[in-house]
């Protein structure tokens, strides 16, 4: 006998019921197959045919360690990876070679069908600590466009792009270089002076609520606003693999306005201030696979603009799968926010391990009222947390600015399912959202099968204003922990 099959009429049922206003149950999740499988049939290849940086002149140094370069070997190697990418560029592509050495350079601008490609795990860029070797380029900053100091790494509306191999990218930041631009800050290692970004920062702001057009917003020297790391600005079809990447002036790596991205097998440590390891800002389509982060600031942040300049721009985070990663130290693990007022969708984290005395939070969402936008369908299994310093979940929309703004910050469709802390951590959640609620803000989240061990509060979780917090098997304690509403 053959097996019983569906008659027409269930399916015109099914039909019916799931565009009829019924929301059909299916599995969120069953969607990441079909990203991945976009994205990685979009991952660039390139020609073979090698460019090698010493034919056109590079000067490695003499000792690996060395932190600084005369200007003339400076604007060598600038003008040598200049040179080598672009003719890659005219010539169809292929590969920049970086062979086995240390070649301290001025900020490198990568270019369609080229693949930068550091060779050896003895392989160094270092990039010059002199400040007037980095051009003013179209970037943006803290989520504002505007022209300012060239990222160290960098390309604008390019396509088929790669950073990969198996060497080492230092910014060359400390505390006597970059950093201190920061001027006040929690683990800072200088003395706050006057050359500090306070000043423009606050313009910068004051610009993009004026809406004073991009092409006026110029910065740069003497207004101490750090560079990004690594930005592409605007591309697609991008490859970042197999580096280590440390000493950031601030965000790390940092890809805005562009589609398909692949950002795996990368060790980034960088313990400044603002050094987020992997921030998409505005982004679609994006795959971050076993990563090694151990950041001074948030291990992984989606991004999408901030305040009036977010919402001028309006294009949201879509479409990220985040798998197999490894995170300490920093503010947050997995991060949505701040600069988020375009919105985000669509992020599944999975199999994630996050620990450390110095890791404040696991999970976070950060907000406000001035940044607004609506943050759904953020997807978490599998998480595994040994410890943390505050708390295992946040939610604060009482971020910078909090709530004296007009805009309604909204987190739905967040789901966490198997996640497990081990070790220990003050509290399991601290969630907050605005009085007058929903109307000033939404909170929801769904806790599925958690294991929380060495809980050192009680009560265990804070939770102010918020909407739709549903538990299910969640253990605390070794107590089954029944969320009560409002």
């Amino acid at each position: 006998m053959g097996k019983p099959s569906a008659s027409p009429l269930f399916f015109t049922l099914l039909l019916i019921f799931c565009t009829s206003g019924i929301r059909c149950q299916t599995d969120p999740w069953d969607e990441v197959p079909t990203i991945l499988s976009r994205i990685q049939a979009n991952i660039p290849t390139f020609p073979d045919v090698t460019f090698n940086i010493l034919d056109y002149g590079a000067l490695p140094s003499a000792n690996a360690d060395d932190v600084e370069a005369p200007a003339n070997v400076v604007e060598a190697n600038s003008n040598a990876f200049r040179n080598a990418i672009g003719l890659a560029n005219i010539f169809g592509g292929g590969t920049v070679l970086v062979p086995n050495g240390t070649f301290i350079t001025g900020p490198i601008t990568l270019r369609s069908n080229v693949n930068l490609h550091l060779s050896t795990p003895s392989t160094i860029i270092r990039f010059t600590r002199n400040t007037t070797a980095y051009p003013l380029v179209f970037t943006r900053w803290e989520g504002i466009e505007l022209i300012n100091y060239s990222p160290f790494v960098y390309a604008f509306e390019q396509e088929n792009l790669g950073l990969t191999g198996s060497g080492i990218l230092d910014g060359n930041c400390d505390c006597d270089n970059w950093w201190p631009w920061k001027g006040t800050w929690s683990r800072q290692c200088w003395v706050t002076t006057p050359e500090n970004q306070t000043n423009a920062r606050n313009a910068l702001f004051q610009m993009a609520e004026d809406e004073t057009p991009v092409e006026e917003r110029v910065f740069g020297e003497g207004h101490f606003l750090r560079p990004q790391f690594i930005q592409p600005y605007r591309s697609k079809n991008i490859l970042i693999e197999g580096i280590t990447i440390t000493n950031s002036p601030m965000w790390i790596v940092h890809p805005v306005l562009c589609d398909n991205i692949v950002i795996r097998n990368l060790n980034i440590t960088s313990l400044g201030p603002n050094s987020d390891g992997v921030d998409p800002e505005s982004c679609k389509d994006v795959w971050i696979h076993n990563v090694t982060f151990m950041n001074g600031d948030d291990d992984i942040a989606i991004k999408s603009g901030r305040n009036q300049d977010g919402r001028r721009v309006n294009v949201s985070s879509e479409n990220i799968v985040i798998q197999d990663c490894r995170m300490a130290n920093g503010h947050g693990g997995l991060t949505l926010g701040s600069c988020i007022s375009g919105g985000v969708k669509n992020v599944f984290a999975e199999r994630i391990f996050l620990s450390s005395e110095s890791l404040d939070t696991a999970i976070r969402i950060k907000n406000n009222a001035l940044r607004g936008g609506l943050l759904e369908r953020f997807f978490l299994r599998d998480i595994t947390v040994g410890r943390v310093a505050k708390q295992v979940i946040e939610v604060d929309f009482f971020y910078e600015e909090g709530p004296d703004a007009g805009y309604v910050p909204v987190i739905k469709d967040f789901v966490i399912q198997n996640l497990t802390l081990q070790d220990g951590a003050p509290y399991t959640c601290y969630m907050k959202g605005y009085p007058g609620h929903p109307s000033t803000s939404f909170v929801g989240l769904k806790l599925e099968n958690a294991t929380f061990n060495g809980i050192e509060n009680d009560p265990h979780y804070v939770a102010e204003n918020v909407d739709d917090i549903i538990t299910l098997n969640v253990v605390v304690n070794g107590v089954l922990w029944e969320y009560q509403q409002e």
